[in-house]
C-alpha cells in the first residue's frame, strides 16, 4: 500500500484553499451580475409601460396614428387574471 505524500497533501490543502476564495469571488460577481441585470430589465420595462400609457392617452384624444400602435402595444401589456392562469394550470 503506498503511504500518503505529506507535500502532496499540503499542495492539494493550499490549491482547495486557493479554489474556494475564486469560488467565493465568482460567486460575489455572479450575484452582482444578477443584480443588475434585475435593475436593467426592472427599468427598461418601466420605461416601457410609460411609452404605452403615453401612446394610450393619445389614442384616447384621437391623435393620428395612436389607436394602431395603441393596440398593437396592448397585447404585450394585457393583464392575465389569477383565476384563468389557475383554471389553465389545473387543466
Amino acid at each position: 500500500m503506498n503511504r500518503p505524500n505529506i507535500g502532496d497533501f499540503e499542495v492539494d490543502i493550499t490549491d482547495s484553499d486557493n479554489l474556494i476564495g475564486i469560488a467565493s469571488q465568482a460567486l460575489q460577481l455572479c450575484n452582482g451580475l444578477d443584480d443588475t441585470a434585475m435593475v436593467a430589465g426592472s427599468e427598461a420595462y418601466y420605461a416601457a409601460l410609460a411609452y404605452y400609457n403615453s401612446v394610450q392617452q393619445a389614442s384616447n384624444q384621437n391623435i393620428p396614428g395612436a389607436k394602431a400602435i395603441y393596440d398593437e402595444l396592448k397585447k404585450r401589456f394585457a393583464l392575465k387574471s389569477r383565476k384563468s392562469d389557475a383554471d389553465a394550470t389545473a387543466k
